[in-house]
């Protein structure tokens, strides 16, 4: 008789043989039976754990309330006696589901048991691999024109591939006049907005921005040659007045901004120019002489506020494959300080994947290899540092 159902993930699963009718039970709900036209009885010794033929299918795991024809049978009268085979011990069940490790699978990646092994299934989550640690979204709107894209429109990315950051939407433009790639991400903010009227005391707004929170903004403003955005204040006999009646708040969250197109307090773009429709007023807007104005500019610092558009830094133009074993690439400027990461994929169970030698006897050297197939033996690192 085999269970094709799979048992509940309890503390202890209780199961049950009947002899007269060949029943198995298991957490007191009938699962399978079948019939026996003659009584069934027990002749050779009875083996609580495994099969004696075959080893690889021995059971790894605690068993407790062992009963035999209603008797209770004393487990101090078995373990440590010729009876028990292996490594078997009492009182020491310290097998804990591997699934109860909050970091059994990463990036939301659901986790079940298959055997003694657990698994996760990486479905939906846009992660790979066998803790669905891999990535499958490129990095930004440049990655995805390297490796063939073209046309302009939405795509999802993942800003730091394989980190704690979810993937999300952007918009990629690909056909720039300059020729770079730019990534767009979108706020709530409609093109046209009252934000100063007469009658309305105060006005304030929560700029969001799809699918990115302020960290996913700061992470792409970080791996960015350069950022950008532009405001425009259109007026009329409603002063700016920035400091003392405007300001608003950057993604960073570590201070105000106080300016429009410049890196002063209280100044807007045509004050950094002398273009202000009045020379004792820093903004257009501030002159409220019954006239509509406009004082518009670009935040291009990191710590200004949040940005939305981003042509790419080069940091990743191509992926690297290796073909053969003997193949390597070498760095003619060695790694002396800060981070160094990369991702690599392979199928290889033994390969040196980092080596930095000594330039001299008395230096320090690294070297970062695979071993093994198998996890956690699987990777090797050395460093030496004098």
């Amino acid at each position: 008789m085999k269970l094709n159902n799979s048992i509940n993930m309890t503390p202890h699963n209780r199961q049950g043989i009947k002899a007269r009718n060949v029943e198995l039970t298991i957490d007191f709900n009938r699962k399978l039976k079948d019939t026996y036209p003659r009584p069934v009885e027990l002749v050779g010794p009875l083996v609580i754990g495994g099969f004696p033929k075959q080893h690889v299918m021995g059971f790894v795991g605690c068993i407790r309330d062992i009963y035999v024809e209603k008797e209770w049978v004393d487990p101090r009268k078995v373990v440590g006696t010729e009876y028990a085979h292996g490594e078997v011990s009492l009182d020491n069940c310290q097998l804990i589901n591997p699934c109860n490790n909050p970091n059994a699978c990463e990036h939301g990646g659901q986790c079940y048991l298959d055997g003694s092994r657990f698994k996760c299934n990486c479905n939906g989550t846009g992660y790979t691999g066998k803790t669905c640690h891999f990535s499958t979204y490129k990095r930004t709107c440049q990655e995805l024109f390297l490796v063939g894209y073209r046309k302009s429109g939405t795509y999802k990315i993942d800003i730091d591939r394989n980190g704690p950051l979810p993937p999300a939407h952007v918009e990629c433009d690909m056909q720039r006049p300059d020729g770079s790639i730019a990534t767009k991400v979108n706020h709530n903010m409609q093109r046209e907005m009252v934000v100063r009227k007469y009658g309305l005391e105060g006005f304030y707004m929560d700029i969001t921005y799809r699918e990115f929170t302020p960290e996913m903004l700061q992470s792409l403003i970080h791996a960015s040659k350069q950022c950008y955005q532009h405001i425009t204040y259109e007026c009329f006999k409603a002063p700016l007045g920035l400091e003392s009646y405007t300001w608003l708040e950057s993604s960073s969250g570590r201070h105000y901004v106080t300016s429009i197109g410049s890196g002063r307090p209280a100044w807007c773009q045509c004050a950094e120019t002398r273009s202000c429709s009045n020379a004792s007023r820093l903004c257009n807007c501030d002159v409220a002489d019954g006239r509509w104005r406009l004082d518009e500019g670009i935040y291009d610092r990191p710590e200004d506020l949040g940005i939305v558009s981003s042509p790419e830094r080069n940091t990743q133009q191509y992926v690297i494959t290796f073909k053969t074993a003997p193949s390597y690439l070498e760095v003619q400027t060695g790694w002396r300080r800060g981070d160094l990461a990369f991702s690599f994929r392979t199928s290889s169970k033994r390969a040196v994947v980092l080596y930095q030698a000594a330039l001299h006897e008395k230096h320090g050297y690294l070297l970062a290899m695979i071993t093994s197939a198998r996890v956690p033996e699987a990777y090797k690192f050395e460093a030496l540092v004098n």
